[in-house]
């Protein structure tokens, strides 16, 4: 059936990329081995936010965009049965159409050998982000909404990019494994817009709930 086929391809990509991460030499020489605790660890994520005003201004700008954009996913199935009024699958069709902007995003990125003002794209992706997600909410076309969730996962893509960009860049060559740290700490906040908009979802609504979270958005733009 679909479902079973779709998850044996997510497995297979799976395991070919275990396998190309077996093939990748790291060269020992020249990496620096540390041992240190957890406890140790958290103080030093805690010092190089407290020293380094824009590493905790772009892990609020990632912890917003997860929480107020990324968890907007969860809404899908009440957008397909509520909205849309169509049967499951169109809720694939959904998804689908999130990835392929993602996928396309990204492609036409690595054509670019340079992207100038990065900042000012990171703002324009997520304020555009925000404007899809409160159209999103206003739609009740199949056809629209495949559109709004395709611009959207543009977006995502775009976000995600550049702020991975910027944390790299903001700190020195041999921090930057604690650089992505920071970044998966930022990202490990949806869980909780999974949780804002489920509540939203269920005291007023799917359009609501997409108003709100689009204008969060961008109002983190304006701000």
């Amino acid at each position: 059936d679909g479902p079973g086929i779709a998850y044996c391809l997510l497995s297979i990509s799976y395991v070919g990329a275990a396998l190309g991460l077996i093939l990748v030499m790291v060269d020992n020489q020249s990496t620096e081995r540390m041992r240190k605790s957890l406890h140790g660890t958290v103080l030093e994520f805690r010092s190089a936010i407290a020293a380094n005003s824009a590493i905790a201004i772009i892990l609020l700008i990632i912890a917003g965009t997860e929480m107020f954009g990324f968890a907007t996913q969860s809404a899908f199935p009440s957008i397909t049965r509520d909205v849309l009024n169509e049967e499951d699958g169109v809720q694939g069709i959904l998804n689908a159409s999130r990835e392929t902007g993602a996928i396309t995003i990204i492609v036409l990125l690595s054509s670019l050998a340079e992207i100038p003002r990065k900042g000012t794209w990171l703002l324009i992706s997520i304020g555009t982000l925000g404007t899809c997600i409160v159209l999103l909410g206003a739609s009740t076309d199949l056809i629209i909404t495949i559109v709004l969730i395709s611009v959207m996962g543009g977006m995502m893509a775009l976000s995600d990019i550049f702020t991975q960009g910027f944390l790299q860049t903001l700190v020195p060559d041999n921090q930057r494994g604690r650089a992505m740290g920071v970044w998966v700490v930022g990202i490990g906040t949806q869980p909780l817009g999974n949780l804002q908009i489920g509540a939203l979802i269920s005291l007023w609504g799917v359009s609501i709930s997409l108003f709100s979270s689009g204008l969060a958005l961008i109002i983190i733009t304006l701000g």
